[in-house]
């Protein structure tokens, strides 16, 4: 029997069987001393080591696939299969982007009618594109504007793209312009973040969190899992107390606040797991910090410059998802990020120094000063 977890996924090498195995057999009596290379003896404890090994290398599988915490070293169906059985959590799909896209008539050809689903915008090189989705045709006045609602081509966090990216119109009409500005309330475009589907690390933690709930629920563990397991939009939280009795539960999408149909939901969720002595809890949305990324990549010849400032930009959108709300930016993760698209130098104005995001704070990045040379 094994005396421990890690004795039970060990794996033991063939030599250290066979070592095992002729060890018994000498206490047995057999002469193995006086066995030669391609006996029948030696061939079989030969064999028999290896099938073991097999074996134990099987056991240590269905062990990690078992466990929660091992089973993403398994395959990701083993995952589901874990979260499922043992903590009835399902992984959150995919989530498309949604925003505001501001539509200008610059040529004086208004009234302009756009109708629902036709309507195609983009970034500089075309590798993200949005089409409106308004439930009604919209009409955008002579030398005047319009919003749009735009909804991303498929699902996935790399659609939250930054704020005036999005300044190709792709449905040709002349006579227009536009961009995806931010909303002066949020700081962002977006009305609903696009998410990836569910990464093992976020189900494995909110299936641990879930543990936390068989109390009273008074701890900041059962307060992330009733918040982050509303919503696919959902996947960033921050549980903290700014004070003695209070509980300020702070969540995030992946690139910004979250929408308000997931926050009343993530709010109504907490409110109803509540214990009754903690009066003071309170379901917030991250506050954006729009810190601007701003400096010129050096490009190597023949290096066409949309296609390197999207890939920079996607680089540091990344790095943006995976800060969490709170948290230290890095001014080195911020290089790093960069050199590794495209540049062959680098000259990075802003941020000139790390800087700490607030208790309720995501980093949003704002591409306005980043060039190419």
């Amino acid at each position: 029997m094994a005396a421990s977890w890690n004795d039970l996924i060990a794996i033991p090498t063939r030599d250290a069987i066979l070592d095992k195995f002729i060890g018994l057999l000498r206490l047995a009596g057999f002469p193995v001393a006086s066995w030669h290379s391609g006996s029948f003896q030696k061939h079989t404890v030969e064999t028999e080591s290896t099938l073991f090994t097999d074996v134990t290398s099987l056991i240590q599988t269905l062990a990690k696939a078992g466990s929660i915490r091992y089973a993403a070293e398994v395959g990701d169906v083993w995952v589901d299969l874990c979260a499922t059985d043992s903590f009835s959590e399902t992984r959150k799909p995919s989530v498309y982007t949604q925003g505001k896209w501001t539509l200008y008539d610059t040529g004086g050809i208004g009234p302009v009618t756009i109708q629902p689903g036709s309507f195609w915008v983009g970034n500089a090189d075309g590798s993200r594109r949005f089409i409106n989705i308004d439930s009604a045709p919209v009409t955008l006045p002579l030398n005047g504007s319009v919003q749009l609602t735009i909804q991303a081509e498929s699902p996935g966090s790399q659609w939250n793209v930054g704020v005036g990216t999005l300044t190709e119109i792709l449905t040709p009409q002349p006579g227009l312009e536009g961009s995806n500005e931010a909303d002066p309330a949020t700081g962002t475009w977006i009305t609903q973040q696009g998410a990836d589907v569910e990464a093992n690390t976020s189900l494995v933690e909110r299936c641990l969190n879930k543990w936390a709930t068989l109390g009273s629920g008074a701890n900041d563990g059962a307060y992330a899992y009733h918040a982050t397991r509303t919503d696919s939009e959902i996947t960033r939280c921050r549980v903290y107390s700014p004070y003695g009795g209070a509980v300020r539960v702070v969540i995030a999408g992946p690139s910004g606040p979250v929408s308000i149909t997931s926050l009343l939901a993530a709010a109504a969720r907490v409110a109803a797991m509540r214990p009754l002595g903690v009066p003071d809890v309170l379901v917030l949305n991250a506050s954006v910090r729009t810190d601007p990324i701003a400096g010129v990549l050096s490009l190597p010849a023949n290096t066409n410059p949309n296609t390197a400032l999207v890939a920079a930009q996607a680089a540091i959108d990344s790095l943006a998802r995976a800060t969490q709300i709170g948290a230290r930016v890095s001014r080195e993760k911020v290089i790093w990020a960069l050199m590794n698209t495209t540049p062959d130098d680098l000259e990075l104005t802003s941020p000139a120094a790390d800087f700490q995001l607030g208790d309720n704070e995501i980093w949003v990045p704002n591409y306005s000063g980043l060039t190419v040379a």
